[in-house]
């Protein structure tokens, strides 16, 4: 991998090495691990506020507006409908598609954010 000279610069100036980094993200997953292991102690499964939070995408919907038709269930370029009967092929003509950052359960999982 060919590092460009500033970040290479920076790299050499924070000591900034592939054992170094290995480091880092093995501090980042047991930083995630303890979040986990506190989310199961306060977590109530009958409750799901207690272990989770609404996903600020869809605001606890589970769905959000295609963005290929922008809710028209149509095929669209801009405003425009294209021809009439033809279903938008990214949500089926539905007009909305599942919110990816929830998976479309509507929660996340307060040990992810």
């Amino acid at each position: 991998m060919k590092l460009n000279k500033p970040i290479f610069f920076i790299m050499t100036i924070l000591n900034v090495n592939s054992y170094n980094i290995d480091r880092l993200l093995k501090v980042k997953r047991l930083n995630q691990n303890v979040r986990i292991y506190k989310s199961i102690e306060e977590c109530d499964t009958n409750k799901i506020e207690t272990c989770s939070n609404l996903c600020s995408s869809c605001k606890g919907e589970k769905t959000i507006l295609c963005e290929c038709c922008h809710g028209t269930g149509f095929l669209m370029i801009g405003s425009e409908m294209i021809g009439t009967g033809n279903n938008c092929t990214y949500c089926s003509g539905k007009g909305e598609i599942e919110c990816d950052e929830c998976k479309g359960t509507g929660y996340i999982a307060k040990w992810m954010m």
